[in-house]
């Protein structure tokens, strides 16, 4: 009787992390920053918007999913800690 809209699309994407691919799915409405909350250890999870999560060198908007940002599925990103102060 359920069934999966497109708006619950799964994407299977690779997550760097630490160096370490890590393979994870996502659903493609899910926000930027859950993905990187859910990334973070238990204790940093409040720091969230100090790290950054990238496709290509283009950093992700946090405030909207996955889908919005271009996200597709099979992608790569990355997960970096923000550079510290402006230059």
């Amino acid at each position: 009787m359920e069934s999966v809209s497109s708006s619950e699309e799964i994407l299977a994407l690779t997550i760097i992390v630490n160096g370490v691919p890590e393979k994870k799915d996502y659903p493609a409405g899910e926000k930027v920053e859950e993905v990187i909350k859910s990334l973070l250890p238990a204790g940093q999870k409040q720091d969230w918007n100090q790290y950054q999560l990238s496709d290509r060198g283009n950093t992700l908007n946090p405030s909207i999913s996955l889908r919005d940002n271009g996200v597709k599925n099979h992608d790569t990103l990355a997960l970096t800690k923000k550079e510290g102060g402006g230059g």
